[in-house]
């Protein structure tokens, strides 16, 4: 009893990893009320009668009412995601059965030596599905342990039907049932490995959202800055009357000398350094930013603009894609012999179409996945950025196109505007 209650536990867990691939977990206030349905369920999951569609039937609205409280989603939905669960188990199971013929394995208790070794290999299943199914983000997030996950559940059936092999033509009960133990501890121990992979893959996307924010945060402070030293010129301008009142003080004395340096002062007292003035704030910010850098390097550039004040993407996405850009690019040139840069961003038919040509010195690496890979000192922030780059392409259905040689790095890309923010505008 206490052995079938352990596995009805399990293959509540199980369920629920499986749900939770295709459904959203509710945010419940009461979850003491949950997990005791999910008791409940699992004392009667591992209850079978000697009518197999009792059984399923069972299995079925257990598994609906597990679906219907602890998650979201519409009705047919969640009947569709619980019966595909039920068909993948059941030809766990066949698989399972077929198997045990095949190499003659004699199970001394089948009901539970066959419900230890299917749900292993359900978890070998759902490890398959996550694979296939999650997010194109979050499959590059951990990439290169995955395949553990899917060797795990394999290696474990392996060695519990080595141990059931050993078992089978044994008559000491005592030694039937901590067989029985041994291999029911794989299940837990298995779920364990599989809950610390997401565990990681979950922490590495945070981190990863982190690195958006402090990115964010960096570029909206040199917009605000920006945006201070633009009023304080404002402001400025505005007491422009004492400084009139001076020169003509000063033609009336004939000191043409000293008005030519009164106003040279005034021009770069006043004057906003820039590089561009598009009309587009985010885009001038993130241009202009550079303005420091590119002067002290002393590289000589070429900027050409041509975009409205407003375009339907995102400011953080500008800023995102903007930034890493035009940070590696700036960077790469300052240490190059060459020290050029060239910017182009044009607006044509709802298409925003960026043009980055920078010269470079150091050796461009990939690695095998032939991304790209950061020589900067500091990688953890600097690697992850063309990753960026990459996911703010794909929400605007765009493309990019890098080229290069010993000398100069090309980044050409194309976004589209989302229609549904346009419609959001007008």
């Amino acid at each position: 009893m206490i052995i079938m209650f352990f596995l009805g536990i399990i293959s509540v867990i199980i369920i629920r990893n499986y749900l939770s691939i295709f459904l959203e977990e509710k945010i419940m206030k009461n979850q003491k009320i949950f997990v005791g349905i999910c008791l409940v369920c699992s004392i009667l999951l591992e209850t079978n009668s000697k009518i197999p569609f009792f059984n399923l039937l069972i299995n079925f609205f257990c598994i609906l009412l597990i679906s219907f409280i602890g998650y979201k989603g519409k009705k047919q939905e969640k009947i569709v995601v619980v019966i595909s669960l039920l068909i993948i188990w059941a030809i766990a199971e066949i698989f399972i059965g077929y198997f045990s013929m095949m190499t003659h394995t004699y199970f001394v208790l089948p009901e539970i030596q066959g419900s230890i070794l299917s749900k292993m290999l359900m978890l070998f299943f759902i490890v398959l599905i996550k694979r296939l199914t999650v997010e194109r983000k979050q499959i590059e997030e951990v990439p290169e342990y995955w395949w553990i996950l899917m060797i795990f559940p394999l290696c474990s059936i392996g060695i519990i039907y080595f141990i059931f092999k050993l078992v089978e033509n044994q008559s000491n009960n005592q030694i039937v049932l901590e067989a029985m133990i041994a291999s029911g501890l794989f299940l837990p121990l298995n779920m364990l490995i599989v809950n610390i992979y997401d565990s990681l893959q979950k922490r590495f996307v945070l981190e990863q959202e982190n690195i958006i924010y402090k990115e964010n945060i960096r570029f909206f402070t040199q917009e605000i800055k920006s945006k201070e030293e633009y009023e304080e010129t404002r402001a400025l301008i505005h007491d422009m009357k004492n400084h009139f009142l001076v020169i003509q003080r000063m033609a009336r004395n004939n000191q043409n000398m000293d008005i030519l340096g009164y106003l040279k002062d005034l021009d770069i007292h006043y004057s906003v350094p820039r590089l561009v003035n598009s009309g587009n704030f985010i885009i001038d910010t993130m241009i202009n930013s550079h303005y420091t850098e590119i002067k002290e390097n002393k590289i000589k550039y070429k900027i050409n603009v041509i975009v409205p004040e407003k375009i339907y993407i995102d400011d953080a996405d500008l800023c995102i894609l903007l930034g890493n850009i035009l940070d590696n690019a700036v960077v790469a040139a300052s240490k190059s012999e060459e020290r050029e840069l060239i910017i182009s961003i044009i607006y044509k038919k709802h298409k925003l179409h960026i043009g980055v040509k920078n010269s470079h010195s150091e050796k461009i690496i990939k690695n095998t996945k032939n991304l790209f890979v950061s020589t900067k000192k500091n990688k953890m922030g600097h690697g992850i950025g063309l990753t960026l780059v990459k996911r703010v392409l794909e929400k605007y259905d765009g493309f990019e196109n890098i080229e290069y040689d010993t000398n100069y790095f090309v980044f050409i890309a194309e976004l589209n505007e989302k229609c549904d923010e346009m419609h959001n505008y007008e």
